[in-house]
């Protein structure tokens, strides 16, 4: 999963994609399938949670980036 085509989608599309690969993980891993073979499915819900996390804040209006805050000063106490 390509993390800009993943922002481009609606929030709604991002929760259901989210909801739908970790019922996936974990029914895997439920039913014993080892942790090398699940490698493309934690990396698919890792990625959707990236994205829905950056989705999310930079629909609310904050930053996305802590560095980038308005009220951060340059200047040493």
């Amino acid at each position: 999963m390509e993390h800009q085509k993943l922002m481009n989608l609606e929030l709604e599309t991002l929760k259901d994609m989210y909801t739908n690969a970790a019922v996936k993980l974990k029914e895997c891993l439920i039913n014993g399938a080892s942790w090398e073979e699940l490698k493309e499915y934690r990396h698919d819900v890792t990625e959707l949670e990236i994205a829905l996390y950056n989705k999310i804040r930079s629909t609310d209006g904050t930053s996305s980036n802590p560095a980038e805050f308005k009220n951060r000063t340059t200047e040493e106490a």
